[in-house]
């Protein structure tokens, strides 16, 4: 089963790599530590509100790329505009761990099956959370973080992620 991941315009590469050069010289690197892991780039879609079918998951709007990284100060997520100009939005610490363990158990779970797949990650903004999306015949949604705090790892169909978030908590003071 081969993941598919849509492949990011060559600007967003160059852009990821003046990121990884601005973080080495930020003060808590070592200025002889500039090595790093990536993984990705993944697209990154945006929805308005939780899902509550696989069609609403379908008219998420492309929001720029996402990296995992591990740049020698542990795990962070990079989002990268998808526009040409400028550099990186941000990068985020915190549920980072959440989003090396939505990915390994999708490859887990997604190892036996034989129709390609597509990954992206998904965010919703008004319910503080995100999850990697795999999708093949269907959506499974794996969740990295809900009400701004990280949640365990776990496949769920849309019905069942949309349920998992209470979008009245107050996530002041979290992620």
């Amino acid at each position: 089963m081969p993941f598919l991941i849509e492949a990011a315009p060559d600007f967003i590469s160059l852009k990821f790599e003046r990121a990884m050069a601005s973080l080495a010289c930020s003060p808590r690197h070592s200025p002889e530590n500039t090595s790093y892991v990536s993984y990705g780039p993944f697209p990154k879609r945006v929805l308005a509100t939780p899902p509550q079918t696989d069609d609403d998951v379908r008219l998420a709007s492309a929001a720029g790329w996402q990296y995992l990284i591990d740049d020698g100060q542990g795990l962070a997520v990079m989002d990268i505009s998808g526009e040409p100009e400028g550099s990186f939005s941000r990068v985020r610490r915190g549920p980072s761990t959440a989003f090396m363990n939505a990915l390994d158990e999708m490859q887990r779970n997604a190892a036996h099956r034989i129709e390609d797949m597509e990954v992206w990650m998904l965010e919703i903004p008004s319910a503080h959370c995100a999850a990697m999306v795999l999708h093949g015949n269907d959506f499974e949604l794996y969740p990295i973080f809900s009400n701004g705090e990280s949640v365990g790892p776990g496949a769920k169909d849309v019905a069942n992620f949309a349920s998992g978030i209470d979008p009245a908590s107050d996530p002041s003071n979290k992620i």
